[in-house]
Protein backbone atom coordinates (compact mmCIF):
# COMPACT_ATOMS: atom_id res chain seq x y z
CA UNK A 1 0.00 0.00 0.00
CA UNK A 2 2.92 2.46 0.91
CA UNK A 3 4.51 1.94 -2.56
CA UNK A 4 1.04 2.21 -4.42
CA UNK A 5 0.98 5.82 -2.04
CA UNK A 6 4.32 6.55 -3.50
CA UNK A 7 3.82 6.38 -7.05
CA UNK A 8 0.56 7.91 -6.96
CA UNK A 9 2.64 11.30 -5.32
CA UNK A 10 5.66 10.50 -7.66
CA UNK A 11 2.58 11.29 -10.39
CA UNK A 12 1.11 13.90 -8.74
CA UNK A 13 4.11 15.66 -8.69
CA UNK A 14 4.92 14.89 -12.82
CA UNK A 15 1.95 16.14 -13.31
CA UNK A 16 2.55 19.49 -11.54
CA UNK A 17 5.63 19.86 -13.27
CA UNK A 18 4.19 19.04 -16.51
CA UNK A 19 1.23 21.89 -16.05
CA UNK A 20 3.88 24.38 -14.91
CA UNK A 21 5.80 24.15 -18.27
CA UNK A 22 2.84 24.49 -20.04
CA UNK A 23 1.48 28.11 -18.51
CA UNK A 24 5.18 29.28 -17.83
CA UNK A 25 5.44 31.32 -21.07
CA UNK A 26 1.90 32.92 -20.66
CA UNK A 27 2.29 33.33 -16.63
CA UNK A 28 4.95 35.51 -17.26
CA UNK A 29 3.74 37.78 -19.74
CA UNK A 30 0.50 37.80 -17.35
CA UNK A 31 2.96 38.91 -14.10
CA UNK A 32 4.65 41.42 -16.44
CA UNK A 33 0.94 42.87 -16.99
CA UNK A 34 -0.05 43.27 -14.01
CA UNK A 35 -2.35 40.32 -13.80
CA UNK A 36 -3.18 38.50 -10.76
CA UNK A 37 -0.75 36.59 -8.74
CA UNK A 38 -1.94 32.94 -7.30
CA UNK A 39 -1.64 31.38 -4.80
CA UNK A 40 -2.23 27.79 -4.31
CA UNK A 41 -4.61 26.54 -1.65
CA UNK A 42 -2.88 25.11 1.57
CA UNK A 43 -3.24 21.79 2.24
CA UNK A 44 -5.18 22.42 5.48
CA UNK A 45 -7.72 24.21 3.50
CA UNK A 46 -8.23 27.86 1.87
CA UNK A 47 -8.38 30.32 3.84
CA UNK A 48 -12.09 31.75 4.69
CA UNK A 49 -13.42 33.52 1.63
CA UNK A 50 -10.08 32.88 -0.23
CA UNK A 51 -11.41 30.03 -2.52
CA UNK A 52 -14.60 31.95 -2.92
CA UNK A 53 -12.83 35.11 -4.51
CA UNK A 54 -10.75 33.21 -6.57
CA UNK A 55 -13.92 31.56 -8.15
CA UNK A 56 -15.50 34.65 -8.79
CA UNK A 57 -12.43 35.77 -10.43
CA UNK A 58 -12.69 32.98 -12.75
CA UNK A 59 -16.01 33.09 -13.56
CA UNK A 60 -15.44 36.79 -14.52
CA UNK A 61 -12.89 35.80 -16.95
CA UNK A 62 -15.06 33.13 -18.19
CA UNK A 63 -17.79 35.83 -19.28
CA UNK A 64 -15.05 37.81 -20.44
CA UNK A 65 -13.81 34.92 -22.85
CA UNK A 66 -17.20 34.41 -24.24
CA UNK A 67 -18.05 37.97 -24.86
CA UNK A 68 -14.93 38.27 -27.09
CA UNK A 69 -15.50 34.68 -28.80
CA UNK A 70 -17.17 33.86 -32.25
CA UNK A 71 -16.94 30.69 -34.29
CA UNK A 72 -14.92 29.84 -37.60
CA UNK A 73 -16.90 29.88 -41.05
CA UNK A 74 -16.90 25.97 -41.45
CA UNK A 75 -20.07 24.68 -39.00
CA UNK A 76 -22.37 22.77 -40.31
CA UNK A 77 -20.68 21.06 -43.47
CA UNK A 78 -21.54 18.08 -45.15
CA UNK A 79 -18.99 16.19 -42.91
CA UNK A 80 -19.66 16.85 -39.19
CA UNK A 81 -16.88 19.10 -39.22
CA UNK A 82 -18.22 20.84 -35.92
CA UNK A 83 -17.73 24.18 -34.60
CA UNK A 84 -14.28 25.86 -33.51
CA UNK A 85 -14.24 28.88 -31.49
CA UNK A 86 -11.90 31.81 -32.39
CA UNK A 87 -11.25 35.34 -31.02
CA UNK A 88 -11.60 38.28 -33.47
CA UNK A 89 -10.30 41.33 -32.30
CA UNK A 90 -9.12 44.38 -34.13
CA UNK A 91 -6.17 45.37 -32.34
CA UNK A 92 -3.15 44.09 -30.71
CA UNK A 93 -3.80 45.21 -27.44
CA UNK A 94 -7.03 43.40 -27.51
CA UNK A 95 -5.78 40.33 -28.70
CA UNK A 96 -3.69 40.33 -25.86
CA UNK A 97 -6.35 41.54 -23.19
CA UNK A 98 -8.18 37.89 -24.43
CA UNK A 99 -4.92 36.07 -24.24
CA UNK A 100 -4.06 37.48 -20.71
CA UNK A 101 -7.75 36.43 -19.28
CA UNK A 102 -7.14 32.71 -20.93
CA UNK A 103 -3.60 32.52 -19.09
CA UNK A 104 -4.83 34.39 -16.02
CA UNK A 105 -7.93 31.48 -15.80
CA UNK A 106 -5.71 28.77 -16.68
CA UNK A 107 -3.22 29.35 -13.66
CA UNK A 108 -5.83 29.89 -11.23
CA UNK A 109 -7.27 26.51 -11.90
CA UNK A 110 -4.13 25.34 -11.92
CA UNK A 111 -2.58 26.46 -8.77
CA UNK A 112 -5.96 25.85 -6.79
CA UNK A 113 -6.81 22.12 -8.11
CA UNK A 114 -4.05 20.55 -9.43
CA UNK A 115 -3.17 18.46 -6.12
CA UNK A 116 -7.39 17.39 -6.90
CA UNK A 117 -7.77 13.56 -6.47
CA UNK A 118 -7.34 12.39 -9.81
CA UNK A 119 -10.31 9.44 -8.92
CA UNK A 120 -13.09 11.93 -7.80
CA UNK A 121 -16.10 11.59 -9.52
CA UNK A 122 -15.84 14.43 -11.66
CA UNK A 123 -12.15 13.86 -12.40
CA UNK A 124 -13.19 10.73 -14.11
CA UNK A 125 -16.15 12.13 -15.71
CA UNK A 126 -13.08 14.52 -17.16
CA UNK A 127 -11.51 11.80 -18.34
CA UNK A 128 -14.45 9.66 -20.36
CA UNK A 129 -15.13 13.20 -21.64
CA UNK A 130 -11.41 13.83 -23.13
CA UNK A 131 -11.30 9.69 -24.02
CA UNK A 132 -14.44 10.15 -26.05
CA UNK A 133 -13.08 12.98 -27.94
CA UNK A 134 -9.91 11.71 -28.44
CA UNK A 135 -11.04 8.48 -30.09
CA UNK A 136 -13.68 10.07 -32.26
CA UNK A 137 -16.28 8.42 -30.49
CA UNK A 138 -18.13 11.37 -29.10
CA UNK A 139 -17.21 14.89 -29.08
CA UNK A 140 -18.03 17.54 -26.06
CA UNK A 141 -20.27 20.32 -26.76
CA UNK A 142 -18.88 24.08 -26.49
CA UNK A 143 -19.58 26.06 -23.31
CA UNK A 144 -21.57 28.76 -24.06
CA UNK A 145 -23.95 32.01 -22.71
CA UNK A 146 -27.40 31.05 -21.23
CA UNK A 147 -29.61 30.64 -24.08
CA UNK A 148 -27.38 30.53 -26.76
CA UNK A 149 -27.51 26.90 -29.02
CA UNK A 150 -24.79 24.03 -27.75
CA UNK A 151 -22.42 23.65 -30.48
CA UNK A 152 -20.12 20.64 -30.73
CA UNK A 153 -16.59 20.63 -31.01
CA UNK A 154 -14.31 19.98 -33.60
CA UNK A 155 -13.36 16.69 -34.20
CA UNK A 156 -9.63 16.19 -32.23
CA UNK A 157 -6.32 15.01 -33.69
CA UNK A 158 -6.80 12.62 -36.86
CA UNK A 159 -9.85 11.82 -36.07
CA UNK A 160 -12.26 13.56 -38.45
CA UNK A 161 -13.85 13.03 -41.62
CA UNK A 162 -13.04 15.33 -44.70
CA UNK A 163 -15.01 15.49 -48.13
CA UNK A 164 -12.64 13.63 -50.31
CA UNK A 165 -12.95 15.23 -53.92
CA UNK A 166 -12.42 12.01 -55.88
CA UNK A 167 -15.08 10.08 -54.20
CA UNK A 168 -17.56 13.35 -52.91
CA UNK A 169 -17.89 11.33 -49.87
CA UNK A 170 -16.91 12.56 -46.08
CA UNK A 171 -14.15 10.05 -45.08
CA UNK A 172 -11.57 9.64 -42.18
CA UNK A 173 -8.37 11.38 -42.25
CA UNK A 174 -6.79 8.57 -40.79
CA UNK A 175 -8.78 5.19 -40.14
CA UNK A 176 -7.80 3.44 -37.32
CA UNK A 177 -8.95 0.02 -35.96
CA UNK A 178 -7.83 0.51 -32.30
CA UNK A 179 -6.93 3.45 -30.41
CA UNK A 180 -5.00 3.68 -27.42
CA UNK A 181 -5.20 5.80 -24.23
CA UNK A 182 -2.75 6.64 -21.61
CA UNK A 183 -3.85 8.32 -18.40
CA UNK A 184 -1.94 9.38 -15.49
CA UNK A 185 -1.03 6.93 -12.98
CA UNK A 186 -3.62 4.98 -10.74
CA UNK A 187 -6.55 6.37 -12.82
CA UNK A 188 -9.20 3.76 -13.93
CA UNK A 189 -11.70 4.70 -16.62
CA UNK A 190 -14.02 2.57 -18.24
CA UNK A 191 -13.34 2.88 -22.52
CA UNK A 192 -16.81 4.33 -23.91
CA UNK A 193 -19.22 1.77 -25.95
CA UNK A 194 -17.86 1.42 -29.31
CA UNK A 195 -18.28 -1.39 -32.19
CA UNK A 196 -15.51 0.73 -33.82
CA UNK A 197 -12.67 1.78 -33.47
CA UNK A 198 -11.70 -1.09 -30.27
CA UNK A 199 -10.59 1.47 -27.44
CA UNK A 200 -7.75 0.33 -25.03
CA UNK A 201 -7.00 2.20 -21.92
CA UNK A 202 -3.96 1.90 -19.46
CA UNK A 203 -1.96 4.44 -17.42
CA UNK A 204 1.13 4.91 -16.08
CA UNK A 205 4.41 3.87 -17.29
CA UNK A 206 3.79 0.30 -16.49
CA UNK A 207 0.36 0.41 -18.87
CA UNK A 208 2.05 2.32 -21.50
CA UNK A 209 4.24 -0.53 -21.85
CA UNK A 210 1.81 -3.39 -21.62
CA UNK A 211 0.08 -1.12 -24.93
CA UNK A 212 3.75 -1.25 -26.52
CA UNK A 213 4.10 -5.17 -25.78
CA UNK A 214 0.75 -5.83 -27.51
CA UNK A 215 0.83 -3.80 -30.46
CA UNK A 216 4.50 -4.60 -31.13
CA UNK A 217 3.87 -8.67 -30.88
CA UNK A 218 1.10 -8.55 -33.25
CA UNK A 219 2.90 -6.68 -35.73
CA UNK A 220 6.04 -8.27 -35.59
CA UNK A 221 6.07 -9.57 -38.77
CA UNK A 222 5.61 -5.46 -40.37
CA UNK A 223 8.97 -4.06 -38.86
CA UNK A 224 7.18 -0.64 -40.07
CA UNK A 225 4.24 -0.62 -38.05
CA UNK A 226 3.54 2.42 -35.99
CA UNK A 227 1.98 2.84 -32.69
CA UNK A 228 -0.51 5.86 -32.22
CA UNK A 229 -1.73 6.65 -28.60
CA UNK A 230 -3.57 9.64 -26.61
CA UNK A 231 -1.07 10.00 -23.67
CA UNK A 232 -3.22 12.51 -21.07
CA UNK A 233 0.08 14.47 -19.54
CA UNK A 234 -1.52 16.82 -17.17
CA UNK A 235 -4.87 17.10 -15.47
CA UNK A 236 -6.12 19.80 -12.89
CA UNK A 237 -9.84 20.01 -11.39
CA UNK A 238 -11.01 22.90 -8.98
CA UNK A 239 -14.87 23.54 -8.32
CA UNK A 240 -16.66 24.01 -11.90
CA UNK A 241 -12.96 24.21 -14.31
CA UNK A 242 -10.52 21.73 -15.58
CA UNK A 243 -7.24 21.94 -17.74
CA UNK A 244 -6.08 19.08 -19.15
CA UNK A 245 -3.63 17.95 -21.92
CA UNK A 246 -2.92 15.31 -24.03
CA UNK A 247 0.29 14.56 -26.19
CA UNK A 248 -0.68 12.36 -29.53
CA UNK A 249 2.41 10.72 -29.88
CA UNK A 250 3.86 8.28 -32.47
CA UNK A 251 6.22 4.72 -31.88
CA UNK A 252 8.30 2.77 -34.05
CA UNK A 253 9.64 -0.31 -31.78
CA UNK A 254 9.57 2.70 -28.93
CA UNK A 255 11.21 4.91 -30.66
CA UNK A 256 9.27 8.06 -30.79
CA UNK A 257 8.51 9.24 -34.82
CA UNK A 258 8.65 13.21 -34.74
CA UNK A 259 7.16 13.20 -38.50
CA UNK A 260 4.22 11.27 -37.81
CA UNK A 261 3.04 12.66 -34.59
CA UNK A 262 -0.30 14.41 -34.16
CA UNK A 263 0.84 16.92 -31.75
CA UNK A 264 -0.98 17.72 -28.63
CA UNK A 265 -3.31 20.25 -26.95
CA UNK A 266 -4.17 21.89 -24.14
CA UNK A 267 -7.97 22.47 -22.96
CA UNK A 268 -9.47 24.24 -20.33
CA UNK A 269 -12.95 23.22 -19.58
CA UNK A 270 -15.99 24.46 -17.46
CA UNK A 271 -18.81 21.80 -15.66
CA UNK A 272 -22.37 23.34 -16.24
CA UNK A 273 -24.89 20.92 -14.94
CA UNK A 274 -22.92 18.41 -14.52
CA UNK A 275 -21.50 17.91 -17.74
CA UNK A 276 -18.00 19.20 -19.26
CA UNK A 277 -18.16 21.67 -21.54
CA UNK A 278 -15.01 23.41 -23.74
CA UNK A 279 -14.35 26.87 -22.82
CA UNK A 280 -11.26 27.41 -25.09
CA UNK A 281 -8.21 25.09 -27.02
CA UNK A 282 -5.75 27.17 -24.74
CA UNK A 283 -2.41 25.43 -27.29
CA UNK A 284 -1.68 23.14 -29.36
CA UNK A 285 1.91 21.96 -30.90
CA UNK A 286 2.69 19.47 -33.46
Amino acid sequence: MRTAGLRRAAAVRALIVTLTGLILTNAAEAQRNGALRVSPAPAAGPAEGEDDRYFARANALRARILRDATWAGFEGGQCHEGALRVFLTDSGSASSDITRAIAELERIVVARGVEAPLDSAPVVQLFSTVIGWETGVSRPFWDVPDGEPRRETIAAGLTGEFLNPVTNKCELLSPFDTMRIVLPEGVSVAPPPSRSPTILIESGPAGLNRLRDDFFVKSRDDVSSVMTYTHVIAVAYWRDYAVIAVNRPAELRGAVLTNKTAGGAAYLFHRVDGEWQLLTITRTWS
